[in-house]
């Protein structure tokens, strides 16, 4: 099914399958879910039979890559149009979903990026606060939403936060914002867990490190990235689908002991 900012409708088709974890048929919102990390986060979880929502930006991209998955795996894929730094959007976004669908069961926070690039003494405040809201507002607002549908709804549910191997290791300079906000995604994860997890509604966060997406272009053979594949124990560079594979992991109750928690993904980049 695909929406456009405001119903839905559904696509169902296809072999592709997955790895089996129980999330057949579960409602799993994935922010940023069109392309690079999102992309391979939202494939896989179709492949396990999820009812995927690919909230996106870009709907136009959205709606394509939903009738790519939906031929592919034969779940039900739903594209929807949304801005994650809208208090307003993000409530319709949740309020749409739970209507049409029944309910929301997990959550991928994998919106981010709108860096400065700038030294401290050059950033302005209008961009400080503009990156602040891409990367840890709109976590923070997506993760309220789930939050009290799942009180409401008196159930459990389980999400997981897009985070970065910035936080705890700053690959270059200039970046100390997008730092910044990245490790404040870990003590966000840690401490919003200690507030609901008792009531059964889990946060966990992944640190992806070199991701080879249609941004990055790590894929390129240049000098600079023949030396970033090299720092890695397996010399290969971390597909989207690879974090997928945690993703749906963690969003299973197969990993029901792992709660509050940020996995190093970076493929042994932090040794």
């Amino acid at each position: 099914m695909l929406l456009l900012g405001g119903s839905l409708a559904r696509v169902r088709r296809g072999q592709e399958r997955g790895m089996d974890l129980g999330l057949e048929k579960k409602v799993i919102i994935v922010t940023g879910g069109a392309q690079g990390i999102g992309g391979g986060i939202s494939r896989v979880l179709a492949q396990e039979g999820v009812s995927v929502v690919i909230a996106d930006y870009n709907g136009d991209l959205a709606k394509s890559y939903a009738v790519e998955l939906a031929e592919a795996t034969g779940s039900d894929v739903t594209a929807v149009q949304f801005d994650a730094t809208s208090e307003e959007s993000v409530h319709k976004l949740f309020q749409t979903v739970i209507a049409e669908r029944g309910g929301v069961d997990g959550l991928v926070n994998n919106v981010g990026g709108g860096i400065a690039f700038k030294s401290p003494r050059d950033i302005t405040l209008e961009e400080w606060n503009r990156a602040n809201t891409i990367n840890m507002t709109s976590m923070f607002m997506a993760s309220r939403e789930f939050i009290v549908h799942c009180e409401d709804a008196g159930k459990s549910g389980r999400a997981v936060n897009v985070i970065s191997k910035s936080a705890v290791s700053s690959g270059h300079k200039k970046g100390f914002d997008y730092a910044t906000y990245k490790a404040a995604g870990i003590g966000f994860t840690r401490s919003i867990s200690k507030e609901v997890a008792d009531e059964g509604i889990v946060f966990n966060g992944i640190m992806p490190g070199y991701v080879a997406t249609n941004k990055t272009h790590y894929d390129d053979p240049t000098p600079e990235n023949e030396a970033r594949r090299l720092k890695l124990p397996s010399k290969q560079f971390t597909k989207p689908e690879d974090l997928g594979n945690i993703v749906a992991f963690l969003l299973s109750q197969k990993s029901s002991q792992i709660i509050g928690t940020t996995l190093d993904t970076t493929g042994g980049l932090l040794l």
